[in-house]
């Protein structure tokens, strides 16, 4: 899981790279806004990911038919509002974020296709088939990268790009698809025993997957609202080499949230994969962090060029950020795997208090580093202070 997910990660920085060389610091600029709006958009249905892993990783053979069933009915008939939502929000969203229109609509298709792939891969991963899953990731990522690189070339731009990004997750829709071709995707009239725990999971989930993903996002759109083209594509390129950080580590956490969920579930033991799992992360995220103290000027070089080494300066504050958000969301999923949910109060409020703070405090790009440093540090905090008196309680 580690070396597949990370494969994945590895095919989106070669993505950028290419990319962000071929289109210029504002062209470019364009292109991750709109990669991190659609990603917003895909909060919606990411709670649903972990919601899926959750029951399918303690559930037995014979309910998975009825729970894969309930939830793709479910996802369609949400897919089709959010890409109702989706074509309505387009004039706003093009206005707010300085994007041409036809970009803008091709969001809408984008996530409802995204959605699918949601539940067919959080499906395997609850069936703990982490090689599929990651196969199926790192074939839609690999054809994201070669039919969004052709287009620009052929001078389609960022469209032709964004394109790219709609086909190769079509693509992934089919291969995950071939992967459950075991079990059966409609069957008529399903209704989950546990239907009302399973809703009642669902909505901290949400607020988690929604905070989440604002956290590492919203920033960025911010700082596309707020500034000139040329100052979003530099921030743009920042954020994707601090994101190095969260995605390096994030797959150790997609591994300890089905493991410990079964356990949980038999009454078996867990502490040891919690323990190693943390150990794991930390180990790295430090790592990444400290090439970026050491070698800035190198790392932004290699992926991106000279074009953007004005952000070295901003490379190491960035960094221990996306450390102390990666430590975070593990704490976070650690807690969800168990069932135990008040701890996804904490995130949305650290959201709110980002969003705050860089609507009132976006100066220059400093001030806005400062402000998501000091929201993670408070959010940590206060999960530590959890950890310390959840254990104690349960002793």
């Amino acid at each position: 899981m580690v070396v597949g997910s990370n494969l994945t990660n590895f095919i989106a920085y070669i993505y950028h790279l290419i990319l962000g060389r071929m289109l210029g610091p504002a062209q470019y600029g364009v292109l991750v806004a709109t990669i991190s709006l659609i990603g917003m958009f895909s909060i919606t249905f990411g709670f649903l990911g972990l919601v899926i892993i959750k029951f399918v990783s303690a559930s037995g053979a014979e309910q998975l038919d009825k729970i894969l069933s309930w939830f793709n009915r479910k996802s369609l008939l949400f897919g089709v509002f959010l890409l109702l939502l989706s074509f309505i929000a387009t004039p706003f969203l093009s206005g707010f974020l300085k994007i041409s229109p036809a970009i803008i609509v091709l969001v809408a298709p984008i996530i409802f296709v995204s959605l699918l792939n949601y539940v067919y891969k959080s499906f395997l991963q609850g069936l703990l088939k982490f090689r599929e899953m990651v196969i199926a990731s790192n074939v839609e990522f690999l054809l994201r990268l070669l039919i969004g690189v052709s287009f620009v070339f052929l001078g389609f731009s960022v469209f032709g790009a964004i394109v790219g990004v709609m086909l190769a997750a079509v693509a992934g829709v089919f291969l995950s698809l071939y992967f459950l071709r075991g079990h059966k995707m409609f069957l008529k009239k399903v209704e989950l025993p546990d239907r009302k725990r399973i809703l009642a999971y669902a909505f901290p989930i949400f607020l988690v997957s929604l905070a989440n993903n604002s956290l590492i996002t919203t920033d960025l759109l911010l700082v596309k609202h707020f500034f000139d083209a040329r100052s979003a594509g530099l921030y743009a390129a920042m954020s994707n080499l601090g994101k190095i950080i969260f995605y390096g580590a994030a797959p150790v956490g997609a591994v300890m949230f089905p493991l410990i969920s079964k356990r949980h579930s038999q009454g078996q033991g867990f502490k040891n994969i919690f323990v190693y799992s943390l150990l794991l992360t930390a180990a790295i995220a430090l790592g990444v962090l400290f090439i970026y103290w050491l070698f800035p000027d190198i790392a932004i070089n290699i992926l991106y060029g000279d074009k953007y080494l004005e952000v070295d300066k901003y490379l190491l504050p960035f960094g221990i950020v996306m450390t102390l958000f990666t430590i975070s969301s593990l704490l976070v999923n650690y807690f969800l795997s168990k069932g135990q949910t008040l701890v996804a109060y904490f995130v949305p409020i650290a959201a709110i208090l980002q969003i705050t703070g860089i609507w009132f405090y976006h100066g220059s790009i400093l001030s806005i580093i400062y402000v998501s440093l000091a929201v993670v540090s408070i959010l940590l905090g206060f999960l530590l202070i959890y950890f310390v008196y959840e254990g104690r309680t349960r002793k």
